[in-house]
């Protein structure tokens, strides 16, 4: 019997990656449900297993605490007196020398049964799948934040469990999908490992397709560049399935980091973005500047001011009334996407040529709809904006030596009157005389058809400075725009070649 578990303990070892020592812990306890689940013994008899890892010599015991002779309402599930230990003792040729407080173990000689052995193989098994299990993650510990493969396995309302390898699955949970994919048991799968910590008992790991470190990951492999160091990735943010911004930068002077992340006719950026259900990618060159970053993340909407408060992390941005739609985005998405990249806070101004020329106060002034004293006294409180003051509150204000709560309350409520203004002030500038291309804003479609340019195919064939003579928009901004239109050269490319 001995060999037999020392062979298994053996086994387990060399299963699980564990020490002999904790494989024995686990089959003690696991033998130890086994016999007290056979109902031999009381149900308050106190059971031990003990294996040598060693040389795997199994004993099972019954354990009694002893009490004095005299001792009253003895439980004999569990307790015995000094004089029955010490006869337990002279059966097994020990010296008799019990004590009242003591344990003694009475070794049994247990046959378990048909029953009970089979009991014990499912417990083994357990045992087995469960140091497999942990064997993985401790494995899988050193992968994570990489890419793997799977195979779809199991497919469920709220995830899916995928084959990484043999014996490692993993789980994929709903919120970590990108938003209207469907996967079929036996489909392919790209995934992240996210950690080894799943709440799912069988899974070894937790998978993920929606985190910003996927999309890293993604371009590092498509990227060559970006795997050997001479470009790279400072900064993303994404809204899984829908947009992402990721701001790269060139440790090359001879690296175009923007134009080595697009590809030639733009593969690279496609072949990404194909990966991702179609997600919209934005490339822009990183700056150590905040502002400039803030500036090209915004793209392609554009600025017409910007000011910076290091102190607070944030920046106010005056926004064109016609280019109010391109810097929010749909839903607010544009905005949010580049306070993400940023990791500033962004508020956004409504302003027009002749309220952002002249001083603070004037702006203010006409902003609100006040004389200059008084805006000339908030901006001395540093209250130099509108989203300052609709962002503080009604005894803030009052709290300024001029103000009463009248004067207080007024000019609260202009101030947010004002930002409501800017929230509804999209409507229908937000449509495009050229259907597909949110990048361009009503004014500058009317620029292009002035220059003739009045489909997507003559669009497709400008080169960015062609394009950047007709509308005052930047290289980048030209780039994205220009391979939007091409987008149907590359579908075709594809489709013949799928014909081939």
């Amino acid at each position: 019997m001995s060999k037999e578990i020392k062979a298994f303990l053996d086994y387990l070892t060399s299963q699980t990656g564990f020490s002999a020592e904790n494989m024995a812990s686990e089959i003690e306890a696991a033998l130890e449900q086994v016999v007290i689940k056979s109902k031999k013994y009381p149900e308050d008899a106190l059971l031990k297993v003990q294996i040598d890892p060693n040389n795997g010599e199994l004993e099972i015991f019954r354990i009694f605490h002893i009490v004095a002779n005299d001792h009253e309402d003895i439980n004999p599930d569990c307790e015995i007196t000094i004089d029955e230990a010490e006869r337990i003792q002279l059966e097994a040729d020990m010296t008799p020398d019990a004590a009242a407080g003591q344990s003694i173990y009475q070794a049994l000689d247990i046959d378990l049964g048909r029953i009970a052995a089979t009991q014990a193989k499912q417990l083994f098994k357990k045992i087995i799948q469960e140091g497999q299990i942990k064997k993985q993650k401790t494995i899988y510990q050193e992968k994570i934040g990489s890419i793997a493969i799977g195979t779809v396995k199991r497919v469920t309302r709220d995830f899916l469990i995928v084959e990484i390898s043999e014996q490692v699955d993993g789980i994929l949970y709903k919120n970590d999908m990108i938003p209207r994919e469907n996967y079929r048991v036996d489909d392919k799968i790209k995934v992240e490992i996210a950690n080894t910590e799943p709440e799912y008992r069988s899974a070894t790991v937790q998978l993920s397709r929606t985190s910003n470190n996927f999309l890293k990951q993604l371009f590092i492999s498509e990227v060559p560049e970006i795997h050997e160091g001479s470009i790279e990735i400072k900064a993303i943010a994404r809204d899984p399935g829908s947009r992402a911004k990721i701001a790269v930068k060139s440790n090359d002077r001879r690296v175009d980091p923007i134009g080595a992340c697009i590809g030639i006719k733009g593969t690279r950026v496609q072949a990404v973005s194909n990966e991702i259900n179609g997600e919209r990618i934005d490339i822009i060159l990183w700056d150590d500047s905040p502002a400039k970053i803030v500036i090209a993340s915004l793209a392609p909407g554009e600025i017409h001011n910007i000011s910076v408060d290091e102190e607070n992390n944030a920046m106010e941005i005056g926004v064109l009334p016609d280019q109010l739609a391109q810097v929010i985005g749909r839903n607010g998405q544009n905005i949010r996407l580049a306070t993400q990249l940023s990791g500033w806070t962004l508020n956004l101004n409504k302003s027009d040529d002749e309220t952002n020329t002249g001083d603070p106060v004037s702006r203010l002034a006409e902003a609100l709809g006040v004389d200059s004293e008084i805006a000339e006294i908030l901006v001395r409180e540093e209250m130099d904006t509108v989203t300052a003051i609709a962002s503080s509150d009604i005894e803030t204000l009052e709290a300024i030596e001029e103000f009463d709560r009248e004067i207080a309350e007024a000019l609260y409520e202009q101030a947010k009157s004002s930002q409501l203004e800017l929230t509804l002030s999209l409507g229908d500038e937000s449509e495009l005389e050229l259907d597909g291309f949110e990048s361009l804003t009503q004014s500058q479609a009317k620029q292009l058809k002035a220059n003739d340019i009045s489909t997507q195919e003559e669009l497709a064939e400008l080169a960015v400075d062609e394009l950047t003579e007709i509308i005052p928009i930047s290289a980048e901004a030209a780039g994205k725009i220009i391979l939007a239109a091409r987008a149907p050269w590359f579908d075709n490319a594809d489709n013949t070649s799928e014909q081939n």
